[in-house]
């Protein structure tokens, strides 16, 4: 029986969240080696309409799986009557993969021309081609990760995401070797993630694919009807980003996208922990929501002393983490803890909005993400008239607190994780105070050092209690690690 089936201790859940961190951890290293190299050889008008490549790759992925993929995690431990997982994942997969063949053989003849002018700005083919085949790809392996990881299988899935930023990576520097211009680079992206999907679909299809398919739809209604209320719900989380970098596009250019993209190295290293707790966090509560809610309670106070931990320490440390950029890209530095708030909300958000899901009242997520994904697109383009582009990062930021307050909200209508609302909203505070501090004092150190050692401060009285349980797990930990 597996960690998430049967009842769990302390440590072996944060055993099982360091396994499916271990990917994260070893693809942020991957990126920053990647980031070093790429912001001294790419131009910024390269390396945001590369961004812009990627970011229209997850929305197309995400128009494609129509949903199906949030089925497939919902339903994989309790499928439908008739169905176990390998038959779930047929349909599930299947379907996208028709409906993205489908619809690339229909649209790129027909309108290449305006998709690659209005995301590239330059008509070309090829790249339209390429970026339907990425989505495809990108279609495959996120199928395959899920089983990876909803198996538990910590292993299988750390080398699949490994792979993954490294092929991507790999092939886009090798580009640079070639020629670092629009086509080349983007060619060489695309080749990796190929090449990538076609080694794992050789590798895993005798693990996740049964033997003999069931054409039958049969009890498959509940997942349709899941899949139609959660798509909405996953195109608007990949438009949010898409279309706000499609503003700064516009208006600014592409050079302006690159500086502002620049800031994902930051956003990577949130991304880090947030994907590898995500990962088992996700199924660990669908799992054991009923059974371990005081658990889970705790949980939640140890991410909130985490991430205005996290925000501070990227605060004192900024220095040395841009010398990690090229000198285009160090006009960053001036918003980047605005943009890194929307992140760090999503952690949060993480351990307060679940009930959501879980009373499957997906409508309140679509509404949630659909009105933060409105006021970050409607005030990227107002702010970037007044602010320039330090008005899309407060944009960002102002989307994100609206999208963890109603989704906390509404979440803990349906079920609680949180014990003191009061700690919650105060840390909430306390990011934005450190994120604005940083933007506006950003030149002023000792001044912007005073502000936050003394939030850090608060921050410690306050959670007095979980810092001492975390000093007294460590000093077990010594003594009985857990791998």
């Amino acid at each position: 029986m597996s960690n998430i089936q049967g009842r769990i201790s302390v440590n072996t859940f944060i055993k099982s969240i360091f396994k499916f961190s271990i990917s994260s951890w070893v693809n942020f290293i991957i990126s920053i080696i990647s980031v070093t190299i790429i912001t001294r050889v790419f131009s910024p008008d390269l390396y945001g309409t590369l961004n812009m490549f990627n970011s229209a790759s997850n929305v197309l992925m995400g128009v494609a799986c129509l949903g199906l993929d949030s089925s497939f995690l919902r339903f994989y431990n309790e499928p439908p009557q008739g169905y176990d997982a390998k038959q779930l994942l047929v349909k599930c997969m299947g379907i996208p993969i028709a409906f993205l063949t489908v619809l690339s053989l229909l649209i790129v003849p027909l309108f290449y021309q305006q998709i690659s002018d209005a995301l590239f700005n330059k008509v070309s083919l090829v790249i339209t081609i390429l970026l339907c085949a990425n989505a495809l790809s990108l279609v495959v392996l996120n199928f395959f990760a899920t089983c990876y990881r909803m198996r538990g299988d910590a292993r299988n899935y750390t080398i699949q995401s490994v792979l993954l930023q490294f092929f991507s990576k790999c092939f886009v520097i090798s580009a640079a070797l070639v020629e670092p211009s629009t086509n080349i680079v983007i060619t060489f992206n695309t080749i990796g993630i190929i090449i990538l999907t076609v080694v794992y679909f050789l590798i895993q299809k005798k693990e996740v694919l049964p033997k003999k398919i069931n054409w039958s739809f049969t009890n498959f209604t509940e997942v349709l009807q899941f899949a139609v209320l959660s798509w909405p719900i996953v195109m608007i989380i990949h438009l949010n980003t898409f279309l706000s970098q499609m503003v700064i596009n516009w208006k600014l250019g592409a050079y302006s996208l690159g500086i502002y993209a620049s800031a994902g190295i930051f956003i990577g290293i949130i991304g880090v922990i947030q994907n590898g707790f995500k990962t088992y966090w996700a199924a660990f509560m669908y799992a054991k929501y009923i059974t371990e809610q005081e658990k889970i309670k705790k949980v939640h106070n140890y991410v909130l002393l985490f991430t205005i931990a996290l925000l501070g320490i990227f605060i004192i440390f900024q220095n040395i983490l841009y010398s990690l950029l090229g000198g285009n890209y160090q006009e960053s530095r001036y918003f980047f803890t605005l943009i890194l708030v929307y992140p760090l909300f999503q952690i949060i958000a993480e351990t307060t909005a679940y009930g959501i899901t879980i009373a499957k009242k997906i409508q309140y997520s679509l509404l949630i993400n659909l009105l933060s994904a409105v006021i970050n697109v409607v005030g990227c383009y107002v702010l970037l008239s007044y602010m320039g582009i330090i008005g899309a990062a407060v944009a960002s930021m102002i989307s994100a607190l609206i999208y963890l307050l109603l989704s906390t909200i509404i979440g803990q209508k349906y079920y609680r994780s949180i014990c003191q609302p009061v700690k919650t909203f105060m840390v909430i505070i306390m990011i934005l105070v450190l994120s604005i501090t940083n933007c506006i004092f950003v030149n002023q150190y000792i001044l912007e050092m005073m502000i936050i050692l003394g939030i850090l401060f608060i921050t410690a009285v306050s959670f007095k209690k979980e810092i001492s349980e975390l000093i007294i797990f460590l000093k077990k930990y010594k003594r009985n690690p857990v791998v």
